[in-house]
């Protein structure tokens, strides 16, 4: 990855911070910490703190399982997948790549076959 975002965009990964909002389910909030970290961005605890540093804030709306997947056990590995869909979108809005995704939707298209 480095190759593609260049000196700038490193430098902008190693200068940023982020802030995760209070709704996020803590376990995808954790799975995104931790790629968020080794990108090189660095926590604060709160928004306004985050604001002047140039910061992202990591807010995902809960999602509500189908009960079939909540049976087949895969709350922990959609949760994975929220926290790394998080960190890839921070990551994209510090180096200026691409436009938002919408996990909403894919995942909900991943639910009708489910």
């Amino acid at each position: 990855m480095v190759y593609e975002i260049g000196d700038e965009g490193v430098e902008r990964l190693v200068t940023a911070t982020f802030s995760v909002a209070e709704d996020v389910d803590e376990r995808a909030a954790a799975w995104a910490r931790e790629y968020l970290f080794r990108a090189g961005l660095e926590q604060v605890e709160t928004e306004a703190e985050n604001g002047a540093q140039k910061g992202v804030e990591l807010t995902l709306p809960r999602l509500e399982l189908k009960s079939q997947l909540k049976s087949q056990g895969l709350e922990e590995a959609l949760a994975a997948i929220r926290g790394c869909y998080l960190a890839a979108e921070a990551i994209k809005e510090v180096i200026g790549y691409g436009e938002r995704g919408s996990i909403e939707e894919a995942l909900e298209a991943i639910f009708e076959r489910a």
